[in-house]
């Protein structure tokens, strides 16, 4: 064990001592405007470059986008959380703007009730998948695992 874990004390609780208490999972429920290209199909798009700035400051938590129509109107949307950390890492990392807007371009723009606010938000996100979709274990499957912590690791 590493030398500032062996220190560590560690005090059992129960299960209901839980954060966020057991109910049944619903994902929210979002719709999908179309994809970015697909709203401004003549149109140009563009970064809001402060809010990179921002978001790499940890000032924001989402880079914003310019969407320019056909006629010259615009309008601004968020990046998803996910979206703009993958977009400011692929920056950091040397990726060409034009490419970054080219697949952000690809990306959906979906329409949702805001869980705290209860306000109707758009932002551009990643395609989402359908609930439930994904695979799942009983624990007792999982307990006859043989990957051990450190394999993970």
């Amino acid at each position: 064990m590493a030398p500032r874990l062996a220190n560590l004390k560690i005090r059992k609780m129960s299960a209901t001592q839980l954060i966020s208490k057991f109910k049944v999972y619903e994902p929210s429920e979002r719709d999908s405007l179309g994809t970015v290209a697909s709203l401004i199909p003549k149109g140009k798009l563009k970064f809001i470059p402060n809010t990179i700035k921002k978001y790499q400051d940890k000032i924001n938590q989402a880079i914003g986008i310019i969407l320019i129509n056909q006629a010259g109107e615009s309008t601004t949307l968020p990046l998803s959380k996910r979206v703009s950390k993958g977009i400011v890492d692929a920056f950091e990392a040397g990726a060409d703007k034009k490419k970054l807007l080219s697949a952000i371009a690809k990306l959906e723009v979906t329409q949702f009730e805001h869980n705290k606010t209860g306000k109707m938000c758009q932002v551009v996100s990643a395609p989402v998948g359908e609930a439930g979709t994904e695979e799942e274990y009983t624990v007792a499957d999982l307990g006859e695992s043989t990957v051990s912590f450190e394999e993970l690791i």
